[in-house]
Parts: structure tokens; C-alpha cells; sequence
């Protein structure tokens, strides 16, 4: 990026960090600031080093922003009213010293000011509040590297806008330029049955310069070639159920979908109604005010809380039992993301994919081969599932926040999703109901196979002609037991705990406990109470909190001032007070 460029296209404004030494675009400061905009500077001067504090859970830097923040809200500008900027800003300053945001003060702050970031076309290089806001804007964008893919790695694609193809790793990555067996350059084909195509471009494969070098190989390749179709066509089957779940059985609900800057927009449509009638969690996925191509991001977006349980469930370990050496889970913060995904929730706040932390699986096959197992990553664009680890690692992975077998991130108290939150039981549901479902493919496979054993995914006898048997199986019944019609049947008779309703601050919970059912039996609202609602008042927020809030007081329930921890719910706590 040339230091003194003064006009330059959005899509390429912010490849690059603006904070760091490759220069950015100058605008010429104001003469004149007034009282509130030099406030506004000097709080962007007090926050952490925008080039240096991508960082996740640091003690040291909430410190730092609060003290930042309470240092501009106690400081006054004058007689003369503040401006709307910094009325903003004060708004956002407060809700985030108030908030108890799981992420930290800084992904709370950036969330509050997401909308002047989105609107920054240029920066002034000189401003403090300007480079912040560019940096901002740089990790909203998917935080690409400018020389991420440069030499020969790169990869154009005349289609974009961009120079660089972001949702596939390059090819020369990915495609073997030499062949396996004798090493020369110039390979003219690869192994058909363990090759990984993704939108029609090779992820994973074995490649050769002629058939002899195969045939002389295909002593060594074997196991490999026997290990990856199978862990492969395993993930692929993952993937699909994941999708099929999600698809039936969700918490998102959306008004519509689009796309600017390079990020896809998710409008969320709240659901109070429902809470306020006390539905089930989950419903079934509305696609018709989504765009199609927007619509496995948006549902994908939704895995995060569901991972870690699928990991634990039999269905993971019927599927890789026997193939697999070692499984770390990994969660991180992501780069070089193609199509990020920024909600506006029903709050007036919005939410970057690239603010939260992702979920990986780097699982290191029997024969040594290593793979990262990204289930989630059409939430930033990406179309594979399944990659090379160290090819994953560097041209995906932006940070390690942590690192952990699969289950231990669940029972962490300091990132746990709490009981009373729809994402969890979420997850709930659909580990319970995806063990119906493989409970019934192994009723079917006894019957339909009897002489063969699936207690391990490397048996000989499960062959393709078995597997896709297996895989039809599982897929309907997961669509069987997914559909809403089932759930509802299945949640009373399993007597499962699932109804939503509004706390205090008309924020969806979800009822976990006895106690929970027993509290809110009379609050409900039923078809003809809600009707008059929905005709006589106003849909405002706030009206129909102050309904809400109404109600359910004269009902006697009233919440805890402090809600319980995640832990202490999940040992039989209840939100409510008495």
C-alpha cells in the first residue's frame, strides 16, 4: 500500500492493518476540533495500541479500557450540548462498563461501535480514534494479509474484486506440484479414491507424473489412501447431518440478508412473541427473507455451542473409532476470512463472527497425516471442511486462545454457554436427539448387515456400497427425528425443560430447571391475549417490555439481581428470586 496514496478503492482500503508501517490514506485534519472531538481523541489515545491488542480474555487490557472509558464519561466538554458522536460514543461507554460482555471489555467496545466502523471509507493517519477505527475495520473485514498469498502462492480469481481468492486455500497448496512417489515436477494426475474435491478445485490429494510411478507406489500408499476416504466421507457425513440439524432445528431467526465491504449482513427478527407464549427453543429455519447463498454461512454461524457436544457424542466415535491417533480441539481467532458474517441483532447491536472465538478439530490420523476439521467455516467464507493442518494453520489461524481435548471446553467455567441461554440448550437437544438417531441406524445396520461389525470405521467389510447405505440411513433418520412436528412430541415425552421465555430486560432465556417450570406455569400469554397485544400496542421494544415487566411481576416473578453462574445453574440453580 503506498504511503502517500490519497484515493483508493474500499474493497482494497484494508487488506492491511492501517496501524502498522505499510502506510495508509491521508485525509488533511481539521483545522478547528471542537471540545467533544478532542475528548473523543484523547479516549482513543488512553485505549491499548490498535496494532497490538488483538488479544482474547486479557485482564491487563479490560483494565486498560476501563480506565479509558470511565475517564471519558467523567469528562465534561463544556456548557454546549455534546455532539452526536459523542453522545455515541458516551452510550456505547456506559452499556459496555455495565455489560459482563464473556469476550472482554475490547470485542464489547468494538461490537458497540461496529456502525462507525462499517461507515469509515478513509482515515486520517495522524488521528488516534482514525487508526483505531481503521484497525476495526481491518479485523471486521476478515483481517487478510496483504502478503498472505503473494510469490507463488498466489491465486487471483477474475470474479472478485480482490486480488486474492480467500474462501479456498491456493492451490499450490493444496495441488501437488511434484509426484509422490519419484519426486519430480510435473504431475499429470492424482489417487481417485482418496482425492478431497472441493468446488471442483482438489483440497487433499496424492499425486503422480505417470501410472508407473503409482503402480510402484501403491505399497506405501495404501494404508494412507484406506485411512483418508474413510475419514474423509466420515467428515463429509458430518457435515451434512450438522447442516440437516441446524436446518430443522434452530434458534435463528432472521429478516433478511446482504452484502457490503466484503461482509455478509445478518438481520435477526426477534421472537419475543413466541417467548411470551412460551414455545419450545428451537424452530424450524426460515429461508425466505435469506439470500440462498447467504444461507449455510448463516446457518453455520450457529455450530459454535453444538461442537463440543458433537465431539463427545458416540456418533464421532462410531464414526473415526479405529482411524484416528489424536483429537485436539482448538479454539481461535480466524485471518484471511473471504466472507465474514456481521449480525444486526433485534438489541440495535451488531455482532462480527470475527470477534468471537472459532472451534477446530486438528485430528492426526493413524498414519501420521494430520487434518484440520473446520465444520463452521462457511461463518467467514471458507468452502472447505476439511484441510492439510499446517496448510490450515498458517494461511487461517490468526491466534491460539486455547487448546484442549474435545469436552474440556464445555466444562470451563470461564467460557461454559450458560443453562438459561437458547444456544445451550440447543446443543442440548440435539445431542439427545442425533443419539435417537444413530440408535436407530444401528437397529437398521443389525438387521440389514448382520454378519458385518461396525465397531470400528476401519473394517473391510464396510464397503462403499455398505457405507452409502449407512450414510442414507443416518441422514433420514436425522431428518425424521429433526422434524418439528417429532421435537415437540419428543421434548414432552422425554419431559425435557425447553420453553423460552423474556427476562427483566427482554432478553430470550430458556427454562432449566423444575423450579424454572414451576415459576413461569402462569405467565404465559395465550392466542387471543397475544392477538389484542399485537393489535392494541405499539411493536416497540420498550412498550412491550414495560408489558412484559408488568405482567410477570403481577405474577410474582421477579430475577435475581445477580444471575447465578453458569456452573451453579448447571448444579440446580434458579434465575428467579423466592
Amino acid at each position: 500500500m503506498a504511503s502517500g496514496s490519497t484515493t483508493m478503492s474500499r474493497a482494497r482500503l484494508y487488506l492491511t492493518d492501517p496501524g502498522g508501517p505499510k502506510g495508509s490514506d491521508v485525509e488533511d485534519p481539521m483545522e478547528e476540533e471542537s471540545p467533544c472531538q478532542l475528548s473523543i481523541e484523547r479516549l482513543f489515545e488512553n485505549l491499548p495500541n490498535p496494532t497490538s491488542n488483538d488479544r482474547y480474555g486479557d485482564q491487563e487490557q479490560d483494565r486498560q479500557y476501563k480506565r479509558a472509558l470511565r475517564l471519558f464519561l467523567e469528562e465534561e466538554t463544556g456548557p454546549a450540548e455534546h455532539d452526536n458522536e459523542c453522545k455515541q460514543l458516551k452510550s456505547v461507554a456506559s452499556k459496555v462498563l455495565k455489560s459482563k460482555n464473556v469476550h472482554g471489555v475490547r470485542v464489547a467496545f468494538i461490537d458497540g461501535i461496529a456502525p462507525m466502523i462499517i461507515d469509515l471509507s478513509k482515515y486520517d493517519a495522524e488521528s488516534a480514534k482514525s487508526r483505531y477505527l481503521a484497525h476495526c475495520k481491518w479485523i471486521l473485514q476478515g483481517r487478510k494479509d496483504h502478503d498472505a498469498y503473494d510469490g507463488n502462492l498466489s491465486d487471483p480469481d477474475p470474479d472478485e474484486d480482490s486480488d486474492v481468492e480467500y474462501s479456498q486455500l491456493p492451490k499450490q497448496l493444496t495441488t501437488q506440484t511434484k509426484c509422490a512417489y519419484c519426486h519430480r515436477e510435473g504431475r499429470q494426475f492424482c489417487c481417485i479414491d482418496c482425492v478431497v474435491i472441493t468446488s471442483s478445485r482438489e483440497t487433499i490429494g496424492t499425486g503422480y507424473c505417470r501410472r508407473r510411478c503409482e503402480v510402484l507406489d501403491k505399497d506405501d500408499h495404501r494404508l494412507i489412501c484406506f485411512w483418508r476416504q474413510r475419514f474423509a466421507r466420515s467428515v463429509r457425513l458430518m457435515q451434512t447431518i450438522l447442516l440437516t440439524m441446524e436446518y430443522h432445528q434452530t434458534t435463528l431467526s432472521l429478516e433478511g440478508s446482504y452484502e457490503r465491504d466484503g461482509m455478509i449482513f445478518l438481520k435477526e427478527k426477534s421472537r419475543h412473541f413466541r417467548a411470551m407464549s412460551g414455545e419450545t427453543v428451537t424452530c424450524e429455519f426460515n429461508d425466505q427473507f435469506v439470500e440462498e447463498r447467504h444461507q449455510k454461512a448463516a446457518l453455520q454461524d450457529q455450530y459454535l455451542p453444538d461442537l463440543p457436544f458433537m465431539m463427545l457424542s458416540s456418533t464421532q466415535e462410531w464414526l473415526w473409532k479405529g482411524l484416528i491417533e489424536n483429537i485436539e480441539q482448538y479454539t481461535i481467532l480466524v485471518k484471511n476470512a473471504h466472507r465474514p458474517i456481521v449480525r444486526h441483532t433485534i438489541h440495535n447491536t451488531i455482532e462480527s463472527s470475527m470477534l468471537r472465538p472459532h472451534t477446530v478439530f486438528c485430528v492426526t490420523l493413524r498414519s501420521g497425516e494430520k487434518f484440520a476439521v473446520d465444520y463452521a467455516g462457511a461463518r467467514f467464507g471458507w468452502v472447505e471442511t476439511l484441510s492439510h493442518w499446517e496448510h490450515f494453520a498458517a494461511h487461517r489461524l490468526k491466534r491460539v486462545i486455547r487448546r484442549s481435548f474435545p469436552g474440556a471446553w464445555e466444562r470451563d467455567p470461564a467460557t461454559m454457554i450458560p443453562a438459561y441461554l437458547p444456544e445451550k440448550k440447543k446443543a442440548y437437544l440435539h445431542t439427545i436427539f442425533l443419539r435417537m438417531a444413530l440408535s436407530e441406524t444401528h437397529r437398521f445396520l443389525q438387521l440389514e448387515y448382520p454378519d458385518i461389525s461396525f465397531d470400528t470405521a476401519l473394517s473391510v467389510l464396510i464397503t462403499d456400497s455398505v457405507w452409502k447405505g449407512v450414510a442414507s440411513n443416518l441422514v433420514e433418520n436425522t431428518l425424521t427425528i429433526f422434524d418439528e412436528g417429532n421435537m415437540r412430541e419428543l421434548i414432552v415425552q422425554c419431559d425435557i425443560k425447553a420453553r423460552t421465555y423474556l427476562n427483566d430486560n427482554f432478553e430470550e432465556w430458556v427454562e432449566s430447571h423444575d423450579k424454572d417450570r414451576e415459576r413461569l406455569q402462569n405467565v404465559w400469554f395465550n392466542e387471543n391475549q397475544l392477538t389484542w397485544i399485537k393489535t392494541h400496542i405499539p411493536d416497540n421494544m420498550e412498550a412491550l417490555k414495560k408489558v412484559w415487566n408488568d405482567w410477570i411481576s403481577s405474577r410474582g416473578v421477579h430475577f435475581k439481581d445477580t444471575v447465578p453462574s453458569p456452573m451453579e445453574i448447571e448444579n440446580g440453580a434458579t434465575v428467579f428470586e423466592g
